[in-house]
C-alpha cells in the first residue's frame, strides 16, 4: 500500500475508486464501506483509495473536547493494508483545507489530483467549508462530472448503527465482549515497556509497564489478552487501574503468563480478549498475591481455550 501524508505528494491522477473519511477503529461499519471501495475499484478495473486526517477534524476544531482515538496512524495503516486498499492519503487538516469549498474538494482534489471515478462514502457522510457539502451535492457532481458517488447505509447491531462512539463507550463502561464485536477483532493498545515499581516482581508476578499509549486505555480491571512483541504473541494477563491496595497512579501493566522476557525500552501490542474482572482493593499483599494467582490462572484457560465470553460478574 502506498501511502501519502499530502495531497500533493500525489505526481499524477490515476483511475481510482475512493472513500473518504476517520476511519478511527476501523469497525465493522467502516470495513463495510472499505469492501465497497474494494470491489468497485474491481468493477473499474481502478486503484482503491483512502482519504483520512491528521488530526481528526474534532481535535482541529475544539482540541479540549476531541475523542480518545481507538487507533494508532500505523494500525490504522496496517489494517487498511490487510484489507487490500492500495493508497492511503493522510490529508493534513488545517485552516486551509477546512475552509476548501465542496465543490472545489471535489473538483480540484478528488478528481483533478487523485482521478477518482467513484467516491464511496457514509450516507451521512459531509464534507467542505461548515460542513456544508453532503451526499446529495456529491451524487449531483457525480452525474454532471462524470463519477460515480455511493452512500453507504450504516452497518448496525442490536438495532443501531456501528460507530466509534459506541465502541468508546463500551470500553469506558467495561464492556469488551461488545467492544470486540462492533471492532470485529479485539481490541488493541501499543506503548513502549518502560521500568516501573517492581511491586509486580515482589508479588511474584513480574509485570512489563507501558508508556506512551495514544489510543483510549479500556476501563479499569483484569484482563486476558496477547501480547505482540517483535511479531513474537504471548498469552498475558493484563492489569489496568490505580493498584487501590498501593494508592498508586494509573498504570498499564503487562504479566507474560508462564514466559520470563526482558521487555524494558520494547515496543509491545496488546490484543485484548477477556475482560477478567474489576479493579478492587485488597486488604493486605498476601489477598491480592491470592487474586493475581487466580486471574492469571483464568486468563490462561481463557486464552488456552478460545473462550471469549466475559468473566467479569
Amino acid at each position: 500500500m502506498e501511502v501519502f501524508e499530502h495531497i500533493d505528494e500525489i505526481e499524477q491522477a490515476a483511475p481510482t475508486v475512493i472513500t473518504i473519511g476517520n476511519f478511527d477503529g476501523l469497525h465493522l461499519g467502516h470495513m463495510r464501506i472499505i469492501q465497497d471501495v474494494l470491489s468497485t475499484a474491481d468493477r473499474y478495473e481502478a486503484a482503491s483509495a483512502v482519504m483520512s486526517f491528521d488530526p481528526h477534524p474534532s481535535a482541529f476544531f475544539n482540541p479540549a473536547k476531541a475523542p480518545a482515538m481507538l487507533t494508532t496512524p500505523l494500525t490504522k495503516q496496517r489494517l487498511l493494508a490487510e484489507a487490500g486498499i492500495e493508497m492511503l492519503i493522510i490529508q493534513p487538516f488545517d485552516e486551509e483545507f477546512a475552509a476548501l469549498d465542496p465543490e472545489k474538494f471535489v473538483e480540484e482534489i478528488l478528481l483533478e489530483k487523485i482521478g477518482a471515478v467513484a467516491v464511496i462514502v457514509g450516507a451521512n457522510f459531509l464534507f467542505g467549508r461548515d460542513q456544508s457539502g453532503d451526499l446529495g451535492l456529491l451524487a449531483e457532481m457525480g452525474l454532471r462530472l462524470g463519477f460515480e458517488a455511493q452512500g453507504i447505509e450504516a452497518e448496525t447491531a442490536q438495532g443501531k448503527p456501528i460507530s466509534s462512539t459506541w465502541i468508546r463507550d463500551c470500553l469506558q463502561m467495561g464492556d469488551l465482549e461488545l467492544a470486540n464485536q462492533l471492532l470485529g477483532r479485539n481490541y488493541e493498545l501499543e506503548g513502549l515497556v518502560v521500568k516501573g515499581s517492581g511491586r509486580g516482581t515482589d508479588l511474584g508476578f513480574p509485570t512489563a509497564n507501558m508508556d506512551g499509549i495514544q489510543t483510549m486505555i479500556p476501563a479499569d480491571g483484569i484482563y486476558a489478552a496477547m501480547a505482540v512483541v517483535r511479531g513474537e504473541s504471548y498469552p498475558s494477563a493484563v492489569y489496568i487501574g490505580s493498584r487501590p491496595t498501593f494508592k498508586d497512579q494509573r498504570a498499564v501493566e503487562v504479566h507474560l503468563i508462564d514466559r520470563k522476557k526482558e521487555l524494558y525500552d520494547e515496543k509491545i501490542a496488546i490484543h485484548f480478549h477477556t475482560r477478567i474482572r474489576e479493579d478492587k482493593k485488597f486488604d493486605d499483599p498476601k489477598s491480592l498475591t491470592a487474586q493475581i494467582a487466580a486471574d492469571v490462572a483464568a486468563a490462561r484457560h481463557l486464552l488456552s481455550s478460545g473462550n471469549s465470553a466475559d468473566t467479569n460478574g
